[in-house]
């Protein structure tokens, strides 16, 4: 027959596993949820520089044709 002293260990180190548990759960979660959102911004920042690189692009074929009918 277990003790009081010694059920009350096993309770209480099962009871703060358990939070503990419940801890790394939610900074998982946080971490994966602040990496979403870097990435829907690295997105949203390369969908509004395409344009742009495109036309940088253009400008140097234009320039090579330029240099080398020249």
């Amino acid at each position: 027959m277990k003790t009081l002293i010694t059920k009350i260990t096993t309770a209480l180190s099962g009871a703060v596993l358990f939070a503990a548990a419940i801890a790394m759960a939610g900074l998982g979660f946080a971490v994966i949820a602040s990496l979403t959102i870097l990435a829907f911004f690295a997105i949203g920042i390369a969908l509004l520089a395409a344009p742009f690189v495109g036309m940088a692009q253009q400008e140097q074929e234009i320039t090579k044709e330029a240099d080398v009918t020249a």
